[in-house]
């Protein structure tokens, strides 16, 4: 998995992608500002839905494509 992502950042394209998933080492931890302010850190958050939504479909990646999974799922009106 890392030579493939190395290859792909050393690869020289013609075209430039737009978007390019970060393995599961390179995830940063994202928090919650406290009011607003991106300097005080609040609790961690994970990728995940609003429990007053649908949860996400059975074995769905925590992802931009679980999440576009979950918009076209059938049981999401």
């Amino acid at each position: 998995m890392e030579e493939k992502y190395m290859a792909l950042i050393n690869a020289n394209p013609q075209s430039i992608p737009v978007m390019v998933e970060n393995t599961n080492e390179l995830f940063r931890p994202t928090y919650i500002f406290e009011r607003g302010n991106w300097l005080v850190h609040g609790d961690q958050v994970k990728p995940a839905t609003p429990a007053s939504l649908n949860p996400f479909p059975e074995g769905a990646p925590r992802n931009r494509l679980g999440l576009a999974q979950w918009l076209v799922d059938p049981k999401n009106p």
